[in-house]
């Protein structure tokens, strides 16, 4: 089905600001409007800060369907850092060809798409971009003036949304052709990795479907690569030592400081709570550090159904962080200001810091818990 989105104004009058698209039916009519006017135009493609797998996944998937249907060409940009090793791994062995989005010309461009986010938490940059399709699997829809369309079929995933309206398009895979085999990859490792292996709770049919039709051109030997991805030396390390200095209590709850890290080493922070979740007698698991000079990184992973770890990161990022996520894990950032940490300072002086930020986070988590 789709239907128009409205929101009341100052002056009392319903005002249309998007069209929701939700009915799998409906998706290929949307791109096919796309390309009424786009001329010799080229296609813009974004997401969200630091792409994960399924983002990226994504993206390719959106770029697939205007090469091969309509012989348009597209720009794939993101902001942030493509850092994780899973991440990097994916990169690498499929060649995402992201480009960073200062390389973003506004005036090559004439339609743009975002995916797996909503505009609001777009990966832009300093530039200014009005979205004509927006592409996602999130709860979340856009807010304020959005006066686009949106396609969310309410799946597991934004790869399994993707493969949905290839098939929906009659977008047929080649079996003698690379490109297709590593979108068709692509796709079932954006799907695997956002769904747990296909066992979170919140895997759909879209997925399922996905899977099995994808298989027949997907490279295992590239998802098993992705999927299983090699973690660096220092990430053990530092996963051991965390593990002697968690904090636990008898609920089931497992919460632990990592210190401070470089920002090359961010992703530790979501690898640590998800090594955290699987802990015995460990339901929900919070793991922090401070990133740079003055923000601290949480992430949550939680395999209680009572907890919604969306509305927690909300709540832990606070009126000027920024925090949300979708059902079992999350990710929340704030900065604290006059407390930052200059290179220069003495290691006693980070160390008494760092006990004084690890115990304030440590409070703050319990006390939200225990509301």
């Amino acid at each position: 089905m789709s239907k128009e989105i409205e929101e009341e104004p100052s002056n009392g009058k319903a005002k249309k600001c998007l069209k929701l698209i939700s009915d799998k039916k409906r998706t290929a009519a949307i791109f096919e409007s796309l390309i009424e006017n786009l001329g010799e135009s080229k296609v813009a493609i974004f997401t969200h800060n630091s792409p994960d797998i399924d983002a990226m996944s994504s993206i390719m998937a959106v770029e697939f369907i205007f090469r091969r249907k309509y012989n348009i060409e597209c720009g794939k940009f993101y902001t942030g850092r493509i850092s994780h090793p899973q991440n990097i791994a994916m990169d690498n062995l499929l060649d995402s060809g992201l480009r960073p989005v200062s390389e973003y010309d506004s005036k090559e461009f004439k339609v743009n798409i975002l995916v797996d986010t909503v505009p609001s938490n777009a990966g832009v940059g300093d530039h200014e971009v009005n979205f004509d399709l927006v592409i996602d699997h999130h709860p979340d829809l856009p807010n304020g003036d959005f006066k686009g369309v949106v396609i969310n079929l309410k799946a597991g995933s934004c790869a399994g949304t993707l493969c949905t309206i290839i098939r929906e398009l009659g977008i047929a895979f080649d079996d003698d052709n690379d490109y297709d085999r590593t979108i068709a990859t692509a796709l079932v490792a954006g799907i695997y990795t956002d769904t747990e292996h296909m066992l979170s709770v919140d895997t759909t049919e879209y997925e399922r479907e996905a899977f099995a039709y994808l298989s027949e051109w997907c490279s295992f030997e590239s998802l098993r690569k992705i999927v299983f991805y090699k973690r660096p030396r220092a990430w053990i390390n530092a996963r051991a030592d965390a593990y002697s200095r968690a904090y636990t209590e008898e609920e089931g709850f497992a919460i632990v400081g990592m210190g401070f890290l470089a920002e090359k080493h961010w992703d530790l922070i979501a690898d640590q709570a998800d090594e955290m979740v699987q802990w015995d007698a460990c339901h929900t698991a919070f793991a922090y550090a401070v990133i740079g000079d003055n923000t601290l990184v949480g992430c949550v992973r939680s395999e209680n159904p009572s907890i919604t770890v969306k509305e927690v990161c909300k709540q832990l990022a606070g009126k000027k962080g920024d925090g949300g996520g979708k059902q079992g894990k999350g990710r929340y950032s704030y900065d604290f200001g006059g407390l930052s940490i200059e290179p220069d300072e003495e290691q006693c002086d980070r160390e008494a810091l760092w006990e004084a930020l690890n115990t304030r986070e440590r409070n703050r988590i319990l006390r939200i818990l225990k509301k």
